[in-house]
C-alpha cells in the first residue's frame, strides 16, 4: 500500500448518501482506504450527518496486526481516545461534516497538542465525597474556558473566563455517575484534557 491510490486496494466513493463515513484522499472521498501501517499513522474519518443521530464506530475484524496493538478513535473535540478493541465509540452529532474531527490512531501520545508544560503542572482533581471538581493552578496560566463533557461528547459544563487564579471548583452532585473529560483552554499555553470519573 502506498500514500497514492492502489488499484485493487482502494474503492472510491460510489455513492452519495446524505449520511455516510468515509476517508479522504486529496480531495476524494474512499470507501476503502489502504495504507502502510507504522505506529505514528494518522487516519482523519470524514462523518457526514443528515440528521442529529447517535454514531456509533466499531471494529469489525483486525487481521495481519499484532494481538496487543490499540486501535483508537481520537475524539479532537473532547480530545479523549477510545480503544477499539475494547469498545464501541459512540457520540451524538449534529447535522454537518465532519472532516477534522475524528481520527483513527494506534497510540495517545503525539496526537493532541497539548503543552507539556501545562500538563505538569495544571492540576484536576475529582473529590466523590465531596462531589466537587478541583482544578489546581499553581503557576498561575490564564484560563480561557472550562469545559467538561461526558462520554457522547455533549457538553454539560462549559464556562468561559479570563482569569489566573490558584484554584476553580465546581459541584459535580447534579452528574450521572461515568467518565467525563475536562477540558481546559489556556491564553499562552494551548490546551489541557483529562479524563475525570464522577461518583456521587
Amino acid at each position: 500500500a502506498t500514500t497514492n491510490f492502489d488499484y485493487g486496494l482502494e474503492v472510491k466513493r460510489s455513492e452519495n448518501l446524505s449520511t455516510d463515513a468515509y476517508w479522504n484522499q486529496d480531495g476524494i472521498p474512499y470507501s476503502v482506504q489502504a495504507l502502510q501501517f507504522n505506529e505514528d499513522l494518522i487516519i482523519p474519518i470524514t462523518l457526514q450527518i443528515e440528521e442529529v443521530q447517535p454514531v456509533k464506530i466499531r471494529l469489525f475484524d483486525a487481521q495481519n496486526f499484532v494481538e496487543n496493538q490499540p486501535i483508537y478513535v481520537f475524539d479532537t473535540e473532547n480530545s479523549s481516545y477510545t480503544n477499539l478493541r475494547q469498545t464501541d465509540f459512540t457520540t451524538t452529532l449534529n447535522t454537518g461534516i465532519y472532516s477534522d474531527r475524528f481520527k483513527i490512531v494506534f497510540k495517545t501520545d503525539g496526537v493532541l497538542s497539548l503543552d507539556d508544560h501545562v500538563f505538569n503542572t495544571v492540576d484536576i482533581f475529582q473529590d466523590n465525597f465531596k462531589s466537587i471538581l478541583e482544578i489546581n493552578n499553581p503557576k498561575l496560566f490564564t484560563i480561557n474556558s472550562i469545559e467538561l463533557f461526558d462520554v457522547l461528547g455533549r457538553s454539560v459544563f462549559s464556562i468561559s473566563k479570563s482569569s489566573a487564579e490558584h484554584s476553580y471548583s465546581f459541584s459535580t452532585a447534579n452528574l450521572n455517575n461515568g467518565v467525563y473529560v475536562v477540558k481546559i483552554s489556556t491564553n499562552d499555553h494551548g490546551e489541557y484534557s483529562q479524563k475525570i470519573v464522577v461518583n456521587n
